[in-house]
């Protein structure tokens, strides 16, 4: 795959079968085997107008104003400071908060969009 169309599995690629893909490896889509692969649901990285229009789970649980210190992706996290973020725009994932060793990072698809 090249450029920036999405990635998607090759419709007539069956592993068990050589040469079922005619366009081989200059195929534009993916060819691999899925047998034992596990469904993911991906998270969209959408702006919503408000708060309560985000269908995923945040940290509500947290007393209100409360805010935390965020960091910035991997790959900026030298040059920019973190963020300061109210608990209520944090979307629980399950890297948010669950390996305390780990501080918690903005998401770099959501960062990067």
């Amino acid at each position: 795959a090249g450029g920036k169309e999405p990635l998607g599995l090759c419709n007539f690629y069956d592993p068990k079968v050589p040469h079922s893909c005619r366009s081989g490896d200059r195929c534009k889509w993916v060819h691999a085997v899925t047998d034992r692969a596990v469904s993911r649901e991906v998270h969209y990285s959408g702006d919503w107008w408000c708060v309560s229009e985000c269908p995923y789970a945040r940290l509500e649980e947290v007393e209100e104003g409360k805010a935390f210190t965020i960091l910035q992706p991997t790959a900026t996290r030298s040059a920019v400071p973190p963020d300061e973020v109210p608990a209520e725009f944090i979307i629980r994932t399950r890297c948010v908060f669950d390996e305390p060793k780990r501080p918690a990072s903005h998401c770099a698809h959501f960062f990067y969009r």
